[in-house]
């Protein structure tokens, strides 16, 4: 479910220029899937950054030593 009564979305009109064309993650309200709310009110449900963020940036890094990237992640 998405927030679409900011001013970077307005002025109104089509729904779905609006979605694609104006539309930031920080919209985002509510993420459901399979009928269970994984992000409420713009906070996660099911998981905690402070455990997943260090894992997911060391496979970055190992991700970018493998294909042998000289950008830093």
């Amino acid at each position: 479910m998405l927030r679409l009564d900011d001013a970077h979305v307005e002025p109104g009109g089509d729904v779905f220029s609006r979605v694609v064309y104006a539309a930031q993650s920080r919209d985002v309200r509510h993420v459901f899937v399979n009928g269970v709310a994984l992000l409420r009110d713009g906070e996660l449900t099911t998981l905690r950054l402070d455990e997943v963020l260090p894992r997911t940036r060391a496979q970055a890094r190992a991700l970018v030593a493998r294909a042998a990237i000289d950008d830093a992640v």
